[in-house]
């Protein structure tokens, strides 16, 4: 594995039953020889196409070990993002959702268990696009989802995994800030309209 695995992987490969023991360093050993390899690629290229099975394995490997976090309004925080995809006007969506219920987390400050168990658990969740909402596999069938968007920027992904748990799942795209030249990194706005 490589030195700069995230705890949230090593995390998962524990759960899966991969010691560290098991660990082959890719700085310390960039060649090794086998009798026999076993590697995997993606299954499809497209990454807005998820196979139910991968959503099943990973709902089979990981919700009955995770954490007991139990929540029921969660806004799912980028305000920990260095580069992209922050909700420029969070400050005011939040001071709308607090008051009826909602608790704001930062994905990176919780274990991937307590993540696992925060979306099983939540009756709404509320956030801007981004790798936590892969989290989704996790929630229960019929939690609404809302996922916000830049207007220059809106891949399905979570829209396809929110189909296969049967999730409500609804898209608010918002107005984007333009002084970032990548679509996909452009901060976002979200008006009173939304």
């Amino acid at each position: 594995i490589p030195e700069d695995t995230h705890s949230f992987q090593k995390e998962t490969l524990k759960i899966l039953g991969i010691t560290k023991s098991s660990y082959i360093s890719s700085e310390n050993f960039q060649h090794i020889r086998a009798t026999s390899l076993i590697a995997t690629s993606h299954p499809n290229p497209n990454p807005s196409i998820i196979p139910k099975w991968i959503f099943n394995y990973l709902r089979e490997s990981f919700l009955e070990k995770s954490e007991n976090l139990k929540k029921n309004y969660i806004y799912v925080s980028r305000g920990d993002s260095v580069n992209s995809r922050r909700l420029l006007n969070e400050d005011m969506l939040i001071d709308a959702l607090k008051p009826i219920g909602f608790e704001i987390y930062t994905l990176s400050e919780l274990s991937f268990s307590e993540q696992v168990s925060l979306f099983s658990q939540a009756k709404i969740i509320v956030g801007v696009h981004g790798a936590g909402f892969a989290n989704l596999t996790f929630a229960s069938k019929g939690t609404v989802v809302y996922e916000l968007f830049s207007e220059q920027y809106q891949p399905n992904m979570y829209e396809s995994i929110s189909r296969l748990g049967e999730l409500d799942y609804n898209k608010i795209v918002c107005k984007a800030d333009n002084s970032e030249n990548n679509a996909q990194k452009s901060d976002l706005y979200i008006s009173e309209d939304n």
